[in-house]
């Protein structure tokens, strides 16, 4: 269970995500303040460490380039516990998983 404040990060950083444009090619601003703040961002919701809150918190400010945006994520096991099932989820984001501690079929 997320608590109030974080449902409210998670809120406003979903929000700036879906009306999200690509500002990559500006990259002046990416020591700004919002970088120091990624600690204060983790959300527990998918992932162990809080990636699920650092991940929407930097595309909510570098924006994304694809429509819909994209993702590639290795060590994804069964992909239930992974830094990016929230993006795919909940938010419409495609991408490739991989992980190779499973068996090759004969």
């Amino acid at each position: 269970m997320l608590s109030r404040e974080k449902s409210k990060k998670l809120i406003v950083s979903t929000g700036n995500l879906k009306n999200t444009t690509s500002t990559l090619a500006d990259t002046s601003y990416i020591h700004s303040n919002w970088v120091q703040q990624i600690k204060n961002q983790e959300l527990h919701i998918h992932t162990q460490n809080g990636e699920d809150g650092v991940l929407l918190w930097i595309f909510a400010n570098i924006g994304t380039i694809n429509k819909p945006p994209r993702f590639v994520e290795f060590g994804t096991q069964e992909g239930q516990q992974c830094n990016t099932r929230f993006l795919r989820q909940q938010l419409g984001w495609q991408g490739l998983m991989m992980d190779g501690g499973h068996d090759i079929p004969n």
